[in-house]
Protein backbone atom coordinates (compact mmCIF):
# COMPACT_ATOMS: atom_id res chain seq x y z
CA UNK A 1 0.00 0.00 0.00
CA UNK A 2 0.67 4.24 -0.19
CA UNK A 3 -0.19 6.97 1.21
CA UNK A 4 -0.08 8.89 -1.82
CA UNK A 5 1.31 11.78 0.22
CA UNK A 6 4.94 13.89 -0.30
CA UNK A 7 8.50 11.39 0.23
CA UNK A 8 5.91 8.75 1.70
CA UNK A 9 7.18 5.17 1.16
CA UNK A 10 5.50 2.25 0.03
CA UNK A 11 4.75 -0.08 2.71
CA UNK A 12 4.46 -3.93 2.38
CA UNK A 13 2.20 -5.44 4.79
CA UNK A 14 2.06 -9.06 6.43
CA UNK A 15 -1.89 -10.20 6.88
CA UNK A 16 -0.69 -13.83 8.01
CA UNK A 17 -1.84 -12.88 11.48
CA UNK A 18 -4.82 -11.07 11.10
CA UNK A 19 -6.51 -8.89 12.71
CA UNK A 20 -2.47 -8.00 14.15
CA UNK A 21 -1.11 -6.35 10.69
CA UNK A 22 2.22 -6.37 10.49
CA UNK A 23 4.70 -4.17 8.08
CA UNK A 24 8.20 -5.59 7.72
CA UNK A 25 9.35 -3.46 5.26
CA UNK A 26 9.10 0.03 3.38
CA UNK A 27 10.88 1.56 0.32
CA UNK A 28 10.34 3.91 -2.33
CA UNK A 29 12.38 4.62 -5.81
CA UNK A 30 14.97 6.89 -4.06
CA UNK A 31 14.42 9.63 -6.32
CA UNK A 32 13.05 13.24 -5.83
CA UNK A 33 12.29 14.25 -2.24
CA UNK A 34 8.59 15.18 -3.06
CA UNK A 35 7.89 11.97 -5.07
CA UNK A 36 4.51 10.43 -4.53
CA UNK A 37 3.38 7.04 -5.06
CA UNK A 38 0.16 6.59 -7.07
CA UNK A 39 -1.38 3.40 -8.28
CA UNK A 40 0.25 0.02 -7.61
CA UNK A 41 -0.75 -3.05 -9.44
CA UNK A 42 1.15 -6.45 -8.30
CA UNK A 43 1.80 -9.53 -11.16
CA UNK A 44 3.34 -12.31 -9.97
CA UNK A 45 6.16 -11.41 -8.31
CA UNK A 46 6.63 -7.70 -9.59
CA UNK A 47 4.98 -4.50 -8.04
CA UNK A 48 4.23 -1.93 -10.69
CA UNK A 49 3.78 1.90 -9.68
CA UNK A 50 2.91 4.63 -11.25
CA UNK A 51 4.89 7.45 -9.34
CA UNK A 52 3.86 10.73 -10.94
CA UNK A 53 6.37 12.86 -12.15
CA UNK A 54 8.77 9.98 -11.17
CA UNK A 55 6.97 8.22 -14.08
CA UNK A 56 6.58 4.16 -14.05
CA UNK A 57 8.58 2.50 -11.58
CA UNK A 58 9.21 -1.68 -11.86
CA UNK A 59 10.25 -3.54 -8.32
CA UNK A 60 10.50 -7.40 -7.89
CA UNK A 61 9.37 -7.88 -4.76
CA UNK A 62 9.38 -12.01 -4.91
CA UNK A 63 11.67 -11.49 -1.36
CA UNK A 64 9.08 -8.73 0.30
CA UNK A 65 11.54 -7.80 2.80
CA UNK A 66 14.32 -6.83 0.19
CA UNK A 67 12.53 -5.71 -2.48
CA UNK A 68 14.89 -4.34 -5.60
CA UNK A 69 13.57 -1.63 -8.18
CA UNK A 70 13.83 -3.79 -11.44
CA UNK A 71 13.52 -0.91 -14.11
CA UNK A 72 12.04 2.29 -14.65
CA UNK A 73 10.38 4.67 -17.55
CA UNK A 74 10.07 8.70 -16.58
CA UNK A 75 6.99 9.51 -18.74
CA UNK A 76 7.42 13.39 -17.24
CA UNK A 77 8.11 16.16 -17.81
CA UNK A 78 6.80 18.37 -14.91
CA UNK A 79 9.31 19.58 -12.32
CA UNK A 80 8.09 18.02 -8.51
CA UNK A 81 6.86 20.21 -6.14
CA UNK A 82 4.21 20.62 -3.43
CA UNK A 83 0.80 20.88 -4.83
CA UNK A 84 2.05 19.34 -8.60
CA UNK A 85 0.07 16.17 -8.78
CA UNK A 86 1.72 15.39 -12.46
CA UNK A 87 2.65 12.54 -14.65
CA UNK A 88 2.32 9.10 -14.10
CA UNK A 89 -1.04 8.48 -12.76
CA UNK A 90 -1.62 5.13 -13.76
CA UNK A 91 0.10 1.68 -15.11
CA UNK A 92 -1.63 -1.49 -16.83
CA UNK A 93 1.14 -4.60 -16.70
CA UNK A 94 -1.86 -7.23 -17.71
CA UNK A 95 -1.33 -7.15 -21.70
CA UNK A 96 -0.12 -11.01 -23.48
CA UNK A 97 2.30 -8.75 -25.03
CA UNK A 98 4.32 -8.04 -21.84
CA UNK A 99 4.02 -4.33 -22.65
CA UNK A 100 3.05 -2.06 -20.05
CA UNK A 101 0.53 0.58 -20.11
CA UNK A 102 1.50 3.98 -18.71
CA UNK A 103 -0.91 7.01 -18.63
CA UNK A 104 0.62 10.32 -17.92
CA UNK A 105 -1.55 13.20 -16.73
CA UNK A 106 0.28 15.60 -19.32
CA UNK A 107 1.89 13.79 -22.02
CA UNK A 108 -0.61 11.09 -22.79
CA UNK A 109 -0.10 7.45 -22.98
CA UNK A 110 3.12 5.09 -22.91
CA UNK A 111 3.26 1.87 -24.36
CA UNK A 112 6.53 0.53 -22.38
CA UNK A 113 8.26 -2.86 -23.15
CA UNK A 114 8.32 -4.29 -19.92
CA UNK A 115 11.02 -7.18 -21.21
CA UNK A 116 13.58 -5.16 -22.19
CA UNK A 117 14.74 -2.47 -18.85
CA UNK A 118 15.04 0.62 -20.02
CA UNK A 119 16.49 1.32 -16.94
CA UNK A 120 18.02 0.19 -13.37
CA UNK A 121 20.79 2.88 -13.93
CA UNK A 122 22.60 4.17 -10.93
CA UNK A 123 23.92 7.48 -12.43
CA UNK A 124 26.85 7.85 -10.26
CA UNK A 125 28.22 4.49 -11.16
CA UNK A 126 28.48 5.15 -14.93
CA UNK A 127 31.19 7.08 -15.64
CA UNK A 128 29.65 9.63 -17.56
CA UNK A 129 28.21 12.94 -16.59
CA UNK A 130 25.26 13.99 -19.23
CA UNK A 131 24.20 17.56 -20.04
CA UNK A 132 21.65 17.84 -23.08
CA UNK A 133 20.68 21.69 -23.73
CA UNK A 134 18.79 23.24 -24.98
CA UNK A 135 15.83 20.95 -24.23
CA UNK A 136 13.37 21.53 -24.95
CA UNK A 137 14.58 21.97 -28.82
CA UNK A 138 13.48 22.56 -32.18
CA UNK A 139 15.48 19.82 -33.47
CA UNK A 140 19.53 20.20 -32.29
CA UNK A 141 20.29 18.86 -29.25
CA UNK A 142 23.81 19.20 -27.59
CA UNK A 143 24.98 16.56 -25.69
CA UNK A 144 28.16 16.65 -23.61
CA UNK A 145 29.75 14.33 -21.32
CA UNK A 146 32.22 13.38 -19.31
CA UNK A 147 34.05 10.45 -20.58
CA UNK A 148 36.76 8.23 -19.71
CA UNK A 149 39.78 7.51 -21.55
CA UNK A 150 39.21 4.36 -23.25
CA UNK A 151 35.39 4.32 -23.14
CA UNK A 152 33.11 3.83 -26.08
CA UNK A 153 29.46 4.85 -25.66
CA UNK A 154 26.89 3.36 -27.82
CA UNK A 155 23.98 6.23 -28.50
CA UNK A 156 20.75 5.22 -29.20
CA UNK A 157 17.84 7.02 -30.13
CA UNK A 158 14.10 6.13 -29.33
CA UNK A 159 10.71 7.48 -30.09
CA UNK A 160 7.83 7.48 -27.61
CA UNK A 161 7.05 4.11 -28.47
CA UNK A 162 9.94 2.60 -27.79
CA UNK A 163 11.02 2.46 -31.39
CA UNK A 164 14.84 2.50 -31.78
CA UNK A 165 15.43 5.42 -35.17
CA UNK A 166 19.04 5.84 -34.53
CA UNK A 167 22.12 4.56 -33.44
CA UNK A 168 25.54 4.88 -33.13
CA UNK A 169 28.66 5.16 -31.45
CA UNK A 170 30.96 7.72 -29.97
CA UNK A 171 34.29 8.46 -27.50
CA UNK A 172 33.60 12.31 -28.12
CA UNK A 173 32.31 14.37 -25.50
CA UNK A 174 30.67 16.51 -27.23
CA UNK A 175 27.89 15.95 -29.87
CA UNK A 176 24.88 16.88 -31.68
CA UNK A 177 22.10 15.30 -32.37
CA UNK A 178 19.51 16.60 -34.75
CA UNK A 179 16.02 15.21 -34.96
CA UNK A 180 14.56 18.42 -37.09
CA UNK A 181 12.70 15.61 -39.50
CA UNK A 182 11.01 13.60 -36.14
CA UNK A 183 7.86 14.46 -35.53
CA UNK A 184 7.26 16.88 -32.09
CA UNK A 185 6.93 14.47 -29.37
CA UNK A 186 8.79 13.27 -26.20
CA UNK A 187 12.04 11.10 -27.28
CA UNK A 188 14.77 8.97 -25.26
CA UNK A 189 18.72 9.01 -25.54
CA UNK A 190 20.16 5.56 -24.33
CA UNK A 191 23.64 6.24 -23.86
CA UNK A 192 25.72 2.60 -22.84
CA UNK A 193 28.70 1.64 -21.83
CA UNK A 194 30.33 -1.85 -21.09
CA UNK A 195 29.88 -0.80 -17.29
CA UNK A 196 25.98 0.65 -17.26
CA UNK A 197 23.80 2.28 -19.13
CA UNK A 198 21.53 6.14 -18.49
CA UNK A 199 18.86 7.54 -20.47
CA UNK A 200 17.56 10.96 -21.11
CA UNK A 201 14.44 12.66 -22.28
CA UNK A 202 14.51 14.50 -25.19
CA UNK A 203 11.75 16.91 -25.79
CA UNK A 204 11.14 17.88 -29.71
CA UNK A 205 8.95 20.87 -29.76
CA UNK A 206 9.39 22.93 -33.35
Amino acid sequence: MADEDYDSDIKILDLSDLPDIYIPNTFNAESTESSITHNQIILGDKLYVSYYVDGLQVFDISDPENPVRELYYDTSTEEPGPGRYRGAWGVYPFLSSGNILVSDMQNGLFVVDGDVPVVDVDEHELEIEVIVYPNPSVGLFNINLAVFEGQTIKVDILDINGKLIRNEETNNSTFTIDLGKEANGIYSIILSSDKATISKKLVLLK
